[in-house]
């Protein structure tokens, strides 16, 4: 019924030790730096004062069904329901604390208009509700789509690229950045070029994949697929959501591939998953007849995913499908 001190909040703590570190960095020495913050993130409980600064403000609504939410003040008391209230709040408290950060990287004599390059990007997204769940691990924008701003010497100022690119690359952006070789094996391609205004047809990759799997398959057919996640629901600790639907971690296995097309500023999304879709929207029909689910998106029209438009533009749903992974026993290709 009380809330912790603010500077006891895990974003804050974690921000406090960012400052330490660059504190005791040596004077006469580049440095890297990576904080990672672990909110916003489920279970979303935030202080007091956090509950405070977003209370009797309005928030945008859910969709698919549409959820609308109003917060009640606390009386300084912690909110700890999974709200997307919550979530602003946390996300209002990293904006402050990235300027906490920044200001130990100037007062060492560090800027971003000198010789420092920041980039703030997340690991995933969080569905919010949209399409009546909670989490991550799915191919829908609110999953999956996440933020990247960077800012530095040699990198454009107020331009804004609306074309995809791949988290999993910012590794190899930054030793490129930093003048490094990169690692033997590695598959993350170099975006710098982006960031410092190349053209869009030099970029690193023209289709991005993403995707997620929790074991081989095998022979397992999609009936025996759906049986295991029946099961699973049935006998995992799991939560109804006031959607009605059960919130839990059943088998997923689904690929994506993402292509930009700069001519129209479409940006075009093959979703196919091995049976259903883990949180689908409500637009999305049964499985093909050989229990796969293949789906084609217009994000840049459609952020949240209800319209389907495989069977409009099948020559791009097909150039998509052609460019998924066949392994390990998933062959959406067949």
């Amino acid at each position: 019924a009380s809330s912790y001190p603010q500077e006891l909040y895990e974003d804050d703590w974690t921000a406090a030790q960012a400052v330490e570190l660059l504190e005791r960095a040596p004077a006469n020495k580049p440095w890297f730096l990576w904080v990672s913050y672990p909110g916003p993130h489920d279970p979303f409980d935030v202080t007091g004062s956090m509950t405070s600064s977003v209370a009797g403000r309005e928030w945008p609504s859910s969709v698919d069904p549409t959820r609308t939410e109003g917060v009640a003040p606390q009386g300084g008391h912690p909110s700890l329901k999974p709200t997307r209230a919550n979530y602003a709040a946390e996300i209002e408290n990293l904006d402050r604390l990235f300027g906490v950060v920044l200001d130990a990287a100037q007062a060492r004599g560090h800027t971003t208009e000198t010789d420092t390059v920041v980039c703030v990007f997340s690991d995933h997204g969080e569905m919010l509700y949209d399409h009546g769940d909670v989490g991550k691990e799915m191919p829908w924008q609110g999953s999956l789509n996440v933020p990247l701003i960077c800012s530095g010497p040699g990198i454009q100022s107020g331009a804004s690229l609306d074309v995809p690119v791949a988290s999993i690359d910012l590794g190899a952006t930054v030793l490129d950045i930093a003048g490094a070789d990169q690692v033997p094996g590695m598959t993350a391609l170099s975006f710098r070029g982006l960031l410092e205004g190349a053209e869009l047809a030099t970029r690193n990759r023209t289709v991005l994949l993403s995707g997620l799997q929790n074991s081989n398959f095998g022979s397992t057919t999609t009936s025996e697929l759906n049986a295991f996640n029946e099961t699973w629901l049935r006998e995992a600790n799991h939560t109804e959501n006031e959607a009605g639907r059960l919130v839990g971690k059943p088998m997923y296995s689904w690929r994506a591939a993402v292509k930009g097309d700069e001519k129209t500023g479409a940006i075009y999304k093959f979703v196919c998953c091995k049976g259903t879709c883990p949180g689908a929207p409500s637009t999305v029909g049964e499985p093909d007849a050989d229990g796969y689910t293949r789906l084609l998106y217009d994000t840049a029209a459609d952020p949240v995913d209800m319209h389907d438009l495989r069977n409009t533009l099948p020559h791009v749903a097909a150039a998509l499908q052609a460019e998924l992974p066949q392994r390990h026993g998933f062959d959406c290709n067949t």
